[in-house]
């Protein structure tokens, strides 16, 4: 197999650091940069955050007048505001314009929130999304503020200028492939699993003994609580819980950085991730690996993107109480099943996201821009 540089740009849920492990061990030579998607600090070789002014001016030199940007055979940009907000698009523009002149391929990544995924949201291609919610009560704050900026002309002059000019779009989620099957660029749309790295993850059966309680598990994002719909989770569980005390309990992480995140869920049964998706992405993931229940996003057409599958092991959660308490009420029920049912978690996570056989799709998938 041919050896290839790459640079991935941006950083959202560690998939470029995880999916960098995956190259590196292929053989390929990697350059990650990234502000490590804030608070959670991920991984990365070129820190991007700019403290000073000197950092922005240092980086605009360097990326024109250096090669440490440049003569990479492909280059994946994370999200179409890869490097600034909204306010700033001039930049994140000039920015992938060099990135494209001065390397042999780039593609745009569909990992995150943007364009295509609020009109989607908004023109309700999907039974139920992060724009239901804000517009049923929300519309004075900063969550329904950013809906509202994703999907105004900035965004979608910028979302289309790189859908465009990039030489693919890749999608990890089947909210955002959908999405982007609806824009001008399903011609050069592909889906790939997220990575995961299995091998640094102990395969540790999810153990329950009997007369032991079962153990939830809920991260929280502070600032994106809203938009996640764990505000809902967090009440919902909590009442829950309370009705079902000699049975259950739970835990809940605030904001914490990512390795804190993931070691304070190590103990727990049931992991709980968010409420709006359809799909299920990295923290659902990661958790699976560790042999988890998952209650997340998992409906038939995600699960359709892996083909005909016989197992389905992420437990589908949506924005009604009643069907969130159905579900807890059957892994209640089904205690028993907990061990074999982790088993099948990380199975699945093994066979469709170990991160050497995504690493193998995506070099397959630049290769054919070059």
């Amino acid at each position: 197999m041919k050896k290839h540089k790459i640079l991935l740009v941006g950083e959202f849920s560690n998939v470029h650091w995880t999916l960098a492990e995956g190259l590196r061990a292929l053989g390929h030579e990697v350059v990650v940069a990234s502000k490590g998607d804030g608070w959670k600090n991920y991984n990365r070789d070129i820190d991007l955050r700019f403290k000073h002014k000197w950092d922005v001016a240092k980086f605009f030199y360097t990326l024109q007048f250096s090669n440490t940007y440049k003569k990479f055979d492909h280059v994946q940009v994370i999200n179409f505001r890869f490097l600034y907000p909204e306010e700033r698009d001039v930049y994140n523009r000039w920015v992938f314009d060099r990135l494209k002149a001065h390397n042999k391929s780039i593609f745009l990544g569909a990992f995150g929130d943007d364009y295509y995924w609020a009109e989607a949201c908004k023109n309700n291609l999907f039974p139920y999304s992060n724009y239901d919610a804000l517009a049923q009560g929300y519309k004075d704050n900063v969550y329904y503020n950013q809906m509202d900026r994703l999907g105004n002309k900035a965004a979608q002059h910028l979302n289309a200028y790189m859908g465009a000019k990039s030489d693919g779009i890749i999608a990890g989620l089947y909210d955002y492939y959908a999405s982007y099957a609806q824009s001008p660029f399903t011609n050069k749309l592909h889906f790939i699993p997220f990575p995961i790295n299995t091998d640094i993850i102990p395969n540790r059966v999810n153990n329950i003994e009997t007369g032991e309680k079962i153990r939830l598990f809920l991260g929280i994002q502070a600032q994106r609580s809203l938009w996640k719909g764990t505000d809902k989770l967090q009440a919902w569980l909590q009442e829950y819980v309370s009705m079902h005390a000699d049975e259950m309990e739970l835990s809940i992480a605030v904001s914490v950085p990512y390795d804190e995140y993931v070691r304070l869920y190590d103990s727990a049964h049931v992991f709980v991730d968010q409420l709006y998706s359809q799909g299920f992405a990295m923290n659902a993931l990661q958790a699976m690996a560790k042999n988890k229940i998952v209650l997340s996003g998992g409906e038939p057409e995600m699960y359709a993107m892996y083909g005909n599958l016989q197992s389905k092991p992420v437990w589908n959660i949506t924005p009604d109480k009643a069907q969130v308490f159905a579900t807890l009420d059957s892994i209640r029920e089904q205690k028993y099943r907990i061990p074999l049912l982790g088993v099948e978690s990380r199975k699945f996570v093994e066979t469709f996201h170990h991160y050497l056989l995504v690493a193998r799709q995506y070099v397959q998938v630049w290769e054919s821009a070059i």
